[in-house]
């Protein structure tokens, strides 16, 4: 119910939200780079795998993120990918077990 009352804010008017659905997933070979980057992005979204986070962000929030991992990473064997969701995208999503109780915070203007 959340999700498609979003949706339908979003669309009114040429409304856009403050902020993105962002998946963030990381593949780090070494444990305690892997140890920081976990606690870092636990700050900014909620964990759905081991290495995946799913993230609402605003464009600000999103490059602070990257610049706060950057000096975490070797960039030889580390990868992390960001990945912006739009909208339409995310509402068709499905989780299960269905754990989405933090999505209600996105700020639309």
């Amino acid at each position: 119910m959340v999700i498609s009352n979003i949706k339908k804010l979003v669309k009114l008017n040429g409304m856009k939200a403050k902020k993105s659905f962002i998946v963030v997933a990381y593949d780090i070979s070494k444990n305690k780079r892997r140890i920081k980057v976990s606690k870092l992005l636990e700050k900014f979204g909620q964990r759905i795998n081991k290495s995946v986070f799913e993230c609402m962000l605003t464009k600000n929030e999103l490059e602070n993120v990257k610049e706060l991992i950057l000096p975490h990473i070797d960039k030889k064997t580390d990868t992390i990918a960001f990945y912006t969701v739009c909208v339409d995208c995310f509402t068709k999503a499905e989780i299960i077990p269905h754990r989405r109780c933090w999505i209600s915070e996105t700020i639309i203007y």
